[in-house]
């Protein structure tokens, strides 16, 4: 009982950041300067697709079929399961003193093509009552690698057919420590 409670709250959870990153990628975005701006683009307006950006991603990765790409919670697959990719996360993540003070989102979403291979990281900065932020750079480019670091993908699942899909998972800050994992 206690775990259908907690799985509906994170359903909940997740949808109301979904819907709110929808919200944010049609908002302009504001120029910073180059102290404040983390190597990877912040949101894209097309929220099935991440676009091949030459500075960012590898380009040996490649999408097999772009028009199948799903998002949102198309049954994605962590072989280990979603308990130990959470433990995974956290036993990864190292915190560090230029971000101590954030409390706030940071949300990373990536690419799984069809050889289950990962690529074209984004990351975005919320705060709790899930305005823009401006989370400290090396937070978003520590949040991104440590997702990057996360091997063995699958394919996602869905009406009995193996799709490409893009995977959200959300981090949730408070004093620069990771409090939780939402998938």
């Amino acid at each position: 009982m206690f775990l259908k409670q907690e799985y509906m709250i994170h359903t909940i959870q997740y949808i109301s950041i979904v819907i709110l990153l929808l919200l944010l990628t049609s908002c302009k975005n504001e120029e910073r300067s180059n102290e404040t701006v983390s190597l990877w683009p912040s949101y894209n307006h097309d929220l099935s697709y991440i676009p091949f950006d030459p500075d960012l991603d590898n380009p040996n990765f490649e999408i097999c079929d772009s028009a199948s790409v799903r998002s949102g919670r198309n049954n994605f697959l962590y072989p280990d399961g979603n308990e130990l990719l959470i433990e995974k996360i956290r036993n990864k993540f190292q915190s560090n003193s230029t971000y101590k003070n954030y409390t706030g989102f940071v949300v990373v979403r990536f690419l799984v093509n069809c050889k289950n291979e990962t690529g074209r990281y984004r990351a975005q900065s919320m705060n709790l009552d899930f305005t823009k932020s401006d989370a400290p750079v090396r937070l978003m480019n520590d949040c991104i690698n440590v997702i990057k670091g996360i091997k063995n993908w699958k394919k996602s699942n869905r009406y009995d057919q193996e799709t490409e899909y893009m995977k959200y998972i959300n981090l949730k800050f408070k004093n620069g420590k990771i409090e939780h994992v939402l998938l």
